[in-house]
């Protein structure tokens, strides 16, 4: 047996898998929930366009890393298989990926790239989006254009594959859905069918409704 074709070689390209599918998409990085503090610190570090509208803040980073990771992934999986087989290989991913379904979707659609970014809520609130809601405004290849999104994907911060996508219809969003304070931000991943740098994001205000919620009043008679 080779030494590429080794259990060995196959641990170290299985653990190559895993790093790569628990840094990229929807999946979930232990060192950015630190314990009492909340996933609010998931994008302690972020930049990027942003745009405020009605008591809620979108932000999204300037560059997707889909294609960089797709050609990651897809280079390793060539590899594998000239070391392992191609039905060793498959078998390695199949295991590798249980549990990240929606980043190995995300990856998987050739038709569009990610954009990472965020929604926070500035107090209790509902916030309705419908398909399209996002404008974006792209520097490309060929120039500058503005689309709507393809759909914002909100994941559960405690489940990857937990999420709604308003790609597929209207979503409904608050505070509650992540457990989250005002001020707090809901990570998401927005589905775009250019690929390029972000230069603005703008709210398409048909296409979006914020509900502001009252706080429970007291019964003085008690």
């Amino acid at each position: 047996m080779t030494k590429k074709t080794s259990p060995h070689y196959s641990a170290l390209m299985f653990s190559a898998l895993i790093g790569v599918l628990a840094t990229v998409g929807c999946a979930h990085v232990e060192a950015n929930y630190p314990k009492n503090e909340g996933p609010k610190k998931w994008a302690s570090n972020f930049e990027g366009p942003q745009c405020d509208f009605k008591g809620l803040v979108f932000k999204v980073r300037e560059k997707s890393d889909t294609l960089e990771v797709r050609n990651m992934i897809d280079s390793l999986r060539k590899k594998m298989a000239e070391g392992a087989g191609q039905a060793q290989t498959d078998a390695t991913f199949e295991q590798a990926q249980k549990g990240y379904e929606l980043t190995v979707a995300m990856r998987e659609d050739r038709s569009h790239v990610f954009y990472r970014g965020s929604l926070t809520l500035t107090e209790k609130m509902e916030v309705v989006l419908q398909p399209g809601c996002l404008l974006l405004t792209i520097q490309t290849e060929n120039g500058i254009e503005t689309i709507r999104d393809s759909g914002i994907l909100f994941p559960k911060h405690r489940n990857r594959n937990d999420f709604q996508d308003s790609g597929i219809g209207t979503v409904s969003i608050d505070l509650g859905y992540n457990r989250l304070l005002p001020g707090d931000e809901n990570r998401l991943q927005i589905r775009s069918r250019l690929f390029g740098k972000i230069l603005s994001v703008a709210v398409d205000s048909e296409k979006l409704t914020v509900k502001k919620k009252m706080a429970a009043v007291a019964d003085s008679t008690k």
